[in-house]
This record gives structure tokens, sequence and C-alpha cells, in this order.
């Protein structure tokens, strides 16, 4: 759209005044921003792969702790939603006995009648 959008604008100046030029005047401009996006582009590139190169070397280091502990029977894992549907699944079993201790005392009840 940028592009599309300064070719019509050149196009306009030159209708206006043939010797304008206005590549000649964004060229600067141009120039400098191409540098700084170049210059950022490397960094973000560079910050990546110092991270991946990290994440690399710590590797082997927390493999060993993983097999350490699964060795020494201390691995635990984690999942919060399990956890939430398991509280959900005792809630249920619990309001079941109710239902069935309150039927059978019902049905006992119903024999007395």
């Amino acid at each position: 759209m940028l592009g599309r959008s300064l070719s019509i604008l050149s196009g306009m100046c030159t209708g206006l005044n043939p010797d304008f030029n206005l590549w000649t005047l964004i060229a600067p401009y141009a120039t400098k921003l191409v540098e700084a996006e170049t210059k950022t582009g490397w960094k973000v590139i560079l910050d990546e792969i110092g991270g991946n190169l990290r994440a690399l070397i710590s590797l082997p280091h927390k493999t060993e702790n993983l097999f350490s502990k699964i060795e020494q029977g201390q691995l635990e894992v984690r999942n919060p939603d399990l956890q939430r549907q398991v509280v959900g699944l005792s809630h249920n079993i619990n309001r079941l006995i109710a239902a069935i201790i309150f039927a059978a005392f019902l049905s006992q009840g119903f024999r007395y009648i």
C-alpha cells in the first residue's frame, strides 16, 4: 500500500513538474529506514540464536535431573485441569452415594407404612 501511494504521488508530482523527482528526495530516508530495520532484524535473529543455544547447552543437565527423579521415584506430573476434573468427579460420587442412601432409607420407610 505504501509503495502504491508513493507511485501515485510520484506520478502526480511529475505531472505538475516534469523536473521534480520524488525518489531522489525519498532515497535518504528510505536508506535510513532499511538500515535501521536490518540492524534490528539481525539483533532479533542473534537473540533468538542465543536463546536456542542456552536451551541446548542446559539440555543435558535437565535430562540428567529428569532421569534421576525417575530412578528415585520422585517424578511428579501436575495437570491443573485433571485436578479440577478429579475434584468434580469426587463431588459427583459423594452426591450419588447420598442419593443411594436416601433412596434406601426412603424405601425402608415405605415398608412400614
